[in-house]
C-alpha cells in the first residue's frame, strides 16, 4: 500500500509528521491484507461469474474487522474469516 503525502514544499516537517501518524495507523498488516485481497480477487474472478456478487463480497471484506485479527497476530483466523465471507479457499491451492 502506498500513500503519498505532499505539502507542495510549504511544510516538509508537517508532511513528515503526517507520514509518521499514517505509518502508525496503517501498519504492515495492511500490506498482508492487500496481498491476500489480490489472491481473493483472482479466485473470485475465476469462480464467481456475477460481478455484483463479487462486489458484495469485497464490500463485506472491506467493512469487516479482519485486519484486527492480523493486528493481534491471528493469521489463521484471518484466513478462515476471509474464506467464510468469500466462500472460497485461499490457502494451499493453486486456483
Amino acid at each position: 500500500m502506498t500513500i503519498a503525502i505532499s505539502t507542495g514544499g510549504k511544510s516538509p516537517a508537517f508532511a513528515k509528521q503526517i507520514r509518521r501518524e499514517l505509518e502508525q495507523k496503517y501498519g504492515s498488516e495492511y500490506g498482508i491484507f492487500l496481498k491476500t485481497m489480490g489472491r481473493v480477487r483472482e479466485r473470485l474472478l475465476k469462480n464467481v461469474p456475477s460481478e455484483k456478487k463479487r462486489r458484495q463480497i469485497f464490500n463485506k471484506l472491506a467493512h469487516s474487522n479482519i485486519i484486527g485479527l492480523l493486528k493481534i497476530g491471528n493469521r489463521e483466523k484471518f484466513y478462515k474469516e476471509i474464506e467464510k465471507i468469500a466462500g472460497i479457499s485461499i490457502r494451499n491451492s493453486k486456483s
